[in-house]
């Protein structure tokens, strides 16, 4: 069993970045997770309504898909 981290924090001048093993996670997942974040903290400064969270999540949702989708198609291609 591998003692490696699963994830890493560094920091970039003003910018956070976060390591994770390519072969850990999906893309996708990682961008779900980012995008739930990131509504979670805009909708408590907005005091959005959960209806208006869940519109935002889905468009988010698509948007991440239609940024990944030519990397799985190329994939499934290429199996």
């Amino acid at each position: 069993m591998s003692s490696a981290p699963a994830y890493r924090f560094d920091y970039d001048e003003d910018d956070l970045v976060i390591r994770v093993p390519r072969d850990a996670i999906s893309p996708d997942k990682v961008s779900r997770f980012f995008d739930y974040l990131l509504l979670e903290a805009g909708s408590r400064e907005l005091n959005l309504t959960d209806e208006e969270i869940e519109a935002f999540a889905d468009e988010a949702d698509k948007a991440a898909w239609e940024r990944i989708r030519p990397m799985v198609e190329e994939k499934l291609r290429g199996r």
